[in-house]
C-alpha cells in the first residue's frame, strides 16, 4: 500500500445533506461515501465513514477512510491527530458487540457510493458484505503466507532429529511396555490349565491360575499377569515414553505414545508406537516455550496434520525413558557420570521425571545410584532434601559407613533415612528389618527412637493390633501421636511410667483423656496458686479509681474463669499466661456495683491491649476516656515508684 499518495489525497467532508440523513437514520452508526481514485497506477476504493454521533452535533469531519485496491487495505484514523494506520478488517476498526444484530449499522449516503463498491468488487450483493468478503479473502493469502513462513522454520528444525535407534520398537516391547506380559489360559475344573505366553509366544500350562493376579512364566520365567479367555475381552496399555537424542549442542525430547492391543487377537498384538511431541534443549537442558512442538492439526483454519509450535507440548513429566543411548549423549555435560542409565534399567517400564532429574541434577547423584538408594535421589530431585556441600556419603547422609552398609539393604526414601538418622542420634542401634517394621505399623515416626521410655521392640508390639482396629476411625500412626501425647502427661504427673501397666494402657483414648484432665487440674492447682500469691503485689499496682468506676484485681484462676462466664468472652485461656507474668488480666467494674461484670481487661507492655465488654463488645466513648486515664495514671505510678516515692 502506498501510504505516502494516500497521504496526499485530501479528505472529504460530510455535507448538510449528510447531517440531516445522519439525524433522521437512528439505528446508523456511520454514515459511509465513497470515491474512486487512481494512486500510485493502483485503481483504489476510498470508503469513508462519517459517525452519526458527530454529524448530529454538526460536525462534518470523518472518523475512517478505508483504501481498497485489489490486492490489499488498510484504513486511516482520522480520529487522531497524528497519522494512524490501521491494518485490521472494517468489522474490527469500526464495529462492537453492541452492534450486534444491527444490518443497518452503516448507511450509504447515495446510489452512486454503492454502485461504486459493488462495481470494483463486481458483485451485486449487500456493499458492505462485499468489502468484508473481500478483506477476509486477502486475510487468508496473508495468512497462507505467513504459515508458509513458520511451517518452513518448524521443517527446518525438525531437519536436524536424528533417526530412531534400530532397537527403538524392540526397546518399547520389552521395557516400556515391560508390564503388558500375559498368560490367558482357558479355565478349567482341573489343577493344569492351557495358556498361552504374550512374552515368550508359546502355548503352556499353568497350575492354578487367577484372573487379574501376577505370575510367573513356567516357560521362560517373565513375571506376567493372568488372563481368563472369556473375561478378558478388551485387554489395551498404554505408555508414554521418552527418547533423548543430541544434535550438536542441543538435546531433542521426543515423546511417543505407545499402545499394544490384546483385542482383535492376543495370539497376534498390533504395537503402535506414535511420536506426539518435540522439545529441544539448550546444554543445561532448560526448554524455552518457542521450542515445543506437537504433532497435531497445524491451525484450525489450516486442517493439515504435521509437526507445529505448540507452547504446550514440552516433554512428558512422566514416562518411561530410552536409556541405551544415554551414556554417550551425555558426554560433556553436568550429567555425563550421572549413572542415569543404569538407574532406569534397574527399574524397566517405570514412569521418570527425567527432564527434572537432568535439570536439578546433584553431583552425589551418581554416587547414590551407584550404591542403589534410587528413591533417595527420586525424592530429591523432586523434594531438593540433600545438601549439594556434602563432601562425603557419610555427611551426606548424616550416618556412619556400618550404618549406610544397613540402610543400603532398603533402597530407602527420605522416611527410612530420617528413622536411621534418628536412631543414631538416640544412640539406639537399628536395623533395615526394624525401620521397615516401623514403617509398617506406625509410619515414619521417627520419635520412637528419642521417647527413651521403653525399647522399639516392647512400642511396636503395643501398637502392632491396632494396624487392622480402625481403632477409633484413626490408623496406629494417630494412635501413636496420641501416645507420645499421654506419655506427657505421665511425665508430667510424675506417674511411674517404667511400669507397664501405666506405659502400655489397655484402652489408650481413655487413659489418654484421664490423664489430660489431671494434668490440666494439676496446671491449674498450680497457675491458680501463683495469681493467689501475685494478689496483693498486682493490688498495690493496679487497683485504680476514677468517678463511678474502680479497677479491681482478680484474687484467683476461678475469678478470671468466672468473669469469661459471665462474659462470654475467652478470658480463661489467659489463665496460664497470667501466672507466668506474660500479661495481667484486670477487672473495671462500677464502684457501686464492684462484683458485678462489666469490662474486661488485658494490660501488657504498658499499654492496654484489649477492653472488651459482654459478647467481646466495644468500648463506649466515656470507658475509652476511662481508659485513657487509666494508662496515664499507670505510667505515672511507674514514673514516682523509679525515684521511690510511693504509689497515690
Amino acid at each position: 500500500m502506498d501510504k505516502r499518495a494516500y497521504r496526499q489525497i485530501p479528505v472529504m467532508s460530510a455535507t448538510p445533506q449528510d447531517i440531516s440523513l445522519a439525524k433522521r437514520v437512528k439505528a446508523a452508526k456511520y454514515i459511509a461515501k465513497t470515491e474512486v481514485r487512481l494512486c500510485g497506477h493502483k485503481k483504489t476504493l476510498l470508503l469513508y465513514l462519517f459517525s452519526t454521533a458527530e454529524l448530529r452535533n454538526e460536525k462534518a469531519e470523518a472518523t475512517y477512510r478505508v483504501f481498497l485496491t485489489h490486492d490489499d487495505y488498510i484504513t486511516q484514523d482520522l480520529r487522531s491527530k497524528s497519522l494512524r494506520w490501521l491494518t485490521g478488517k472494517l468489522y474490527s476498526v469500526a464495529w462492537d458487540c453492541n452492534d450486534y444484530g444491527n444490518k443497518d449499522w452503516i448507511v450509504f449516503t447515495d446510489d452512486t457510493s454503492v454502485k461504486r463498491v459493488l462495481s470494483f468488487f463486481k458483485d451485486s450483493g449487500d456493499p458492505i458484505e462485499a468489502i468484508n468478503q473481500f478483506q477476509e479473502n486477502i486475510l487468508a493469502c496473508r495468512r497462507k503466507v505467513r504459515y508458509r513462513q513458520i511451517m518452513a522454520q518448524i521443517d527446518k528444525q525438525m531437519s536436524t532429529v536424528p533417526a530412531l535407534p534400530h532397537s527403538w520398537r524392540h526397546w518399547v516391547e520389552e521395557s516400556a511396555l515391560y508390564e503388558s506380559r500375559y498368560i490367558f489360559y482357558e479355565y478349567r475344573d482341573r489343577k493344569l490349565m492351557d495358556g498361552y505366553c504374550t512374552h515368550c509366544h508359546h502355548d503352556v500350562k499353568v497350575e492354578h491360575p487367577h484372573h487379574g493376579k501376577k505370575g510367573i512364566c513356567p516357560r521362560c520365567g517373565s513375571p506376567v499377569t493372568f488372563k481368563a479367555i472369556g473375561k478378558s475381552t478388551r485387554v489395551i496399555d498404554q505408555k508414554y515414553v521418552t527418547l533423548i537424542q543430541r544434535a550438536g549442542d542441543k538435546f531433542i525430547f521426543r515423546g511417543f505414545n505407545a499402545c499394544k492391543d490384546y483385542r482383535d487377537d492376543y495370539r497376534a498384538t498390533r504395537l503402535d508406537v506414535n511420536e506426539t511431541m518435540r522439545a529441544f534443549s539448550d546444554k543445561d537442558f532448560h526448554i524455552k516455550d518457542s521450542d515445543c512442538f506437537s504433532y497435531n492439526m497445524f491451525r484450525p483454519d489450516y486442517q493439515v496434520m504435521r509437526w507445529k509450535d505448540d507452547p504446550q507440548a514440552g516433554v512428558y513429566l512422566e514416562s518411561v525413558v530410552y536409556s541405551k543411548n544415554l551414556r554417550g549423549i551425555l558426554v560433556s555435560t553436568k550429567c555425563q557420570y550421572s549413572n542415569l542409565w543404569a538407574l532406569l534399567e534397574s527399574h524397566p517400564g517405570q514412569k521418570f521425571d527425567v527432564l527434572t532429574f537432568l535439570q536439578r541434577y546433584k553431583p552425589c547423584y551418581e554416587y547414590l545410584i551407584k550404591m542403589g538408594f534410587s528413591h533417595l535421589v527420586d525424592e530429591d530431585f523432586n523434594y531438593g532434601n540433600l545438601s549439594e556441600k556434602a563432601k562425603s556419603m557419610t555427611e551426606l547422609l548424616g550416618l556412619p559407613k556400618p550404618w549406610i552398609s544397613e540402610l543400603r539393604k532398603l533402597n530407602p526414601g527420605m522416611d527410612e533415612l530420617k528413622l536411621f538418622q534418628a536412631a543414631y542420634k538416640a544412640g539406639k542401634q537399628t536395623t533395615a528389618d526394624e525401620v521397615k517394621e516401623i514403617e509398617r505399623v506406625i509410619g515414619a515416626q521417627r520419635e520412637i527412637f528419642s521417647l527413651k521410655v521403653s525399647t522399639t521392640y516392647k512400642i511396636l508390639k503395643y501398637f502392632k493390633p491396632k494396624i487392622h482396629d480402625n481403632w477409633n476411625g484413626h490408623n496406629a500412626s494417630d494412635a501413636f501421636s496420641l501416645w507420645k501425647d499421654y506419655i506427657g502427661f505421665c511425665k508430667g504427673l510424675k506417674w511411674n511410667i517404667k511400669n507397664d501397666f501405666i506405659l502400655f494402657p489397655r484402652d489408650l483414648r481413655k487413659a489418654h483423656d484421664e490423664a489430660m484432665l489431671l494434668w490440666k487440674d494439676k496446671k491449674d492447682e498450680v497457675s491458680d496458686q501463683r495469681i493467689r500469691e501475685m494478689y496483693e503485689e498486682y493490688d498495690a499496682k493496679y487497683h485504680w479509681k476514677y468517678k463511678d468506676l474502680v479497677m479491681v484485681v482478680p484474687r484467683s484462676a476461678a475469678d478470671i474463669r468466672k468473669e469469661g462466664q459471665d462474659q462470654h468472652n475467652c478470658v480463661a485461656s489467659y489463665v496460664g499466661r497470667v501466672a507466668k507474668r506474660e500479661t495481667v488480666i484486670l477487672f473495671l467494674r462500677r464502684q457501686a456495683e464492684p462484683e458485678k461484670s462489666y469490662y474486661t481487661v488485658e494490660y501488657r507492655d504498658g499499654r492496654i491491649a484489649q477492653c472488651r465488654c459482654f459478647g467481646n463488645g466495644d468500648m463506649t466513648p466515656e470507658i475509652q476516656t476511662a481508659i485513657r486515664k487509666f494508662e496515664r495514671d499507670m505510667v505515672a505510678r511507674a514514673e514516682k515508684a523509679k525515684i521511690g516515692v510511693g504509689a497515690a
